[in-house]
Formats: C-alpha cells, sequence, structure tokens
C-alpha cells in the first residue's frame, strides 16, 4: 500500500509530518496557537546522570511542541462543550470547560458563552466532531422550539484546542422542528454542508412514554 506524504509545520517550527492511506486527505492545517515572547539565552544547568554541567538553549525548553488538539490522535482530550443557562439573556447557550485530565473536575473560566443565539432562541445540543481528514468541528442546534424561530442545525471550525470557533457559523440546511423525538439523518460531501435528508427519516421514533436519543454527525463506514 503507498501511503500519501504531507509535511506541515507547528507553531514552534518544527515540521509535522502526516501518513495517509487515503489520497483524498487534506492535511493543509495551520498551527495558529500563539508563542510567549521568547527571550533568548543560554542556561548552565548540572545533569546528575551525566554528572557533569551541560548548557541549554532555555528559551527553547518552554515551546510548543505538540499538535493540536484534534490531531493528537494517542491522548484523550480534556476539554468538554456543554449547554448553560446564560443569565443576562435568560437563554440556554453552550460553552466549553477544561481540566486536567478526562475524568475531570472541569473548569469554565470564560466571561460569555462559546455559542449564544439569542435572537434564535439559544444555542443546545452541541457535539464536537472531528474530521478525519483533518479539524474538528463543533456542531449544535439553535433553541428555537423555546419562543418561535425556526429551529436548524449549524456548525462552525474549532481550534487547535476545541476552545475558540474560527470563522463564521454555517446552517447546515436541516431544521429539527418536530415536537415529536425522533432520529433521522442527512448527508452531504463535507462538514459544513449543505446537507441532504435521508429518504426514509426518522429511522428511529419515540413511542408512548420513551423519549428518543439525539446525536451530532457521524462519520460514514
Amino acid at each position: 500500500m503507498k501511503a500519501k506524504k504531507t509535511s506541515a509545520q507547528l507553531a514552534a517550527g518544527r515540521e509535522l509530518i502526516y501518513y495517509d492511506e487515503h489520497p483524498s486527505a487534506d492535511r493543509q492545517i495551520q498551527d495558529t496557537r500563539a508563542l510567549g515572547r521568547t527571550t533568548v539565552r543560554s542556561e548552565i544547568r548540572y545533569d546528575p546522570v551525566l554528572g557533569e554541567w551541560v548548557v541549554l538553549a532555555s528559551h527553547r525548553q518552554g515551546r510548543t511542541h505538540l499538535p493540536p488538539a484534534e490531531l493528537r490522535h494517542l491522548c484523550p482530550s480534556t476539554t468538554t462543550h456543554y449547554t448553560l443557562r446564560h443569565a443576562a439573556s435568560g437563554r440556554q447557550c453552550v460553552s466549553v470547560a477544561v481540566a486536567d485530565r478526562p475524568e475531570g473536575p472541569f473548569r469554565d473560566t470564560r466571561s460569555r458563552p462559546l455559542v449564544c443565539q439569542e435572537r434564535l432562541g439559544g444555542s443546545i445540543d452541541s457535539h464536537r466532531f472531528v474530521d478525519p481528514a483533518g479539524p474538528a468541528y463543533l456542531v449544535w442546534k439553535n433553541g428555537g422550539n423555546c419562543c418561535g424561530p425556526p429551529t436548524r442545525l449549524w456548525a462552525q471550525r474549532l481550534d487547535g484546542d476545541g476552545l475558540e470557533l474560527i470563522g463564521e457559523p454555517a446552517s447546515l440546511g436541516v431544521r429539527n422542528d418536530s415536537p415529536d423525538y425522533a432520529v433521522g439523518y442527512a448527508t452531504a460531501s463535507r462538514v459544513l454542508g449543505p446537507y441532504r435528508d435521508g429518504p426514509g427519516n426518522p429511522i428511529l421514533r419515540s413511542r408512548g412514554k420513551a423519549a428518543g436519543p439525539t446525536e451530532g454527525p457521524q462519520e460514514a463506514p
């Protein structure tokens, strides 16, 4: 099998090389993380293993050296996107919290939610989707069920840490206005759509007193 090789550059200047099975994989990723101001100087430190003094480029010891979070497949994410009540507007909105470990505790230190479409009834039901060929996206729906606006699904690209959004939100062309809980699906050639409803929707429907599950986009096998 011949692999596709793509080179990218991290914010610190290091080269990151991808090897993909599929020739269509898009790895043109920009590492936009900001690096702190650098003070160029060297230090002499005693190395107890070598038993001697060594010279270190101290300004390079704290540099960014890891790929963005959505491309670190061997270590779990420590961010979670969730729905909260926005005190100023009274709407439900989406924010993000971080933790040192996947099991928490998580902390949200933002001064305002990450996504809050107040005029569209708020923003709820977020889902983080990682494109196998590239970046991560946040998918959600506006909370129009509360007060009348059409309820649509939206998506927007996330930055490398999943803490900020990049660009503008895109309406996926799918509405979710039914008062009955059910599961359907829609397909598109790219993450940001436009999507088309699948034939035969819904594929799961609530019956009796049970409430059906809901979920975000999934990669097709």
